[in-house]
């Protein structure tokens, strides 16, 4: 059975430069032992808080589930950015 290790990344902690090296400290132990990871963040909430305050709207008219599904968006292309211009992860 393949090991698998799940990484959680608490949204306080969360920035790109953590992100960089997470995925980096990642990568490395994957290339030394060929063990995936699966990574969890909670940020997807607190950037869609972000998004909307920017826009001057008032998060208290949005769910969880909304401001989730706004942050994504952004968390994703973080993720995208560090990927691709890392080249971190295979």
């Amino acid at each position: 059975m393949e090991k698998v290790n799940i990484v959680k990344i608490w949204s306080d902690s969360v920035s790109k430069e953590n992100l960089e090296k997470i995925l980096s400290d990642a990568k490395k132990w994957r290339d030394k032992t060929w063990e995936k990871f699966v990574f969890i963040s909670s940020w997807a909430v607190k950037l869609g808080k972000d998004r909307i305050k920017s826009l001057n709207l008032d998060i208290n008219n949005f769910s969880n589930s909304s401001l989730s599904s706004i942050g994504q968006k952004y968390l994703m292309r973080l993720y995208g950015d560090i990927f691709w211009e890392k080249e971190l992860v295979a």
